[in-house]
């Protein structure tokens, strides 16, 4: 004895499992087309190149107005993926561009990817740039640096320098002065006092 709604639900796997197939005979009968991805082949960390991709149809033909997504494999945390670098729509030859610049040094697999369409199915091609040794991107300056902050001071200290220089040259030139002329203590009595003797009082 057959459940009742138990045929419905036979005949939606059945149409299930149909559509599934269509999709998939669909999918298999469509023209698999081709991207030829280019670029210099070497180039400085820092530097920029041209990445270019032609998408073209079995025959050879250009494929217009398709995107082109444009990645590079990169890894964290030991997992590996796809970082996308960028995109770039496909012109009357078929061509699509798209300057990278890249800032790492070593091998970079560079993967342009075509995801398909109601006509063609996706394709993608891959290639290897090596980065090499740039110039510094960056230069660190101090937090609190002021700009011409250190000029001024270079000349504060300066100043300073000169200041205490001429100080010292001062007193060391009124200390040779009073030397040469009696001392320090010339003209001043020098503190001792003076025992009067009584032949002196008898004389006063």
């Amino acid at each position: 004895m057959t459940r009742p709604g138990s045929g419905f639900l036979i005949g939606m796997v059945v149409a299930s499992g149909l559509l599934w197939s269509g999709l998939m005979t669909a999918a298999a009968d469509q023209p698999e087309p081709q991207v030829v991805l280019g670029f210099q082949p070497e180039v400085e960390a820092g530097g920029t190149i041209a990445i270019s991709a032609y998408l073209v149809d079995p025959a050879g033909n250009p494929v217009v107005g398709e995107e082109i997504a444009f990645a590079i494999a990169s890894s964290f945390l030991n997992v590996d993926g796809q970082m996308e670098i960028g995109s770039a729509t496909t012109d009357l030859d078929g061509l699509a561009l798209l300057p990278y610049a890249p800032r790492i040094e070593g091998d970079r697999v560079i993967r342009a990817q075509f995801t398909g369409n109601d006509v063609f199915a996706s394709a993608e091609a891959s290639e290897t740039l090596l980065v090499t040794p740039g110039l510094r991107l960056h230069e660190e300056f101090s937090p609190l640096r002021t700009p011409g902050a250190n000029i001024w001071m270079a000349a504060g200290v300066l100043i300073v320098v000169w200041g205490v220089f001429l100080f010292i040259c001062a007193l060391i030139w009124r200390i040779a002065f009073l030397g040469v002329n009696g001392g320090v203590g010339e003209g001043v009595s020098s503190g001792t006092p003076h025992v009067v003797t009584g032949a002196e009082a008898s004389d006063d």
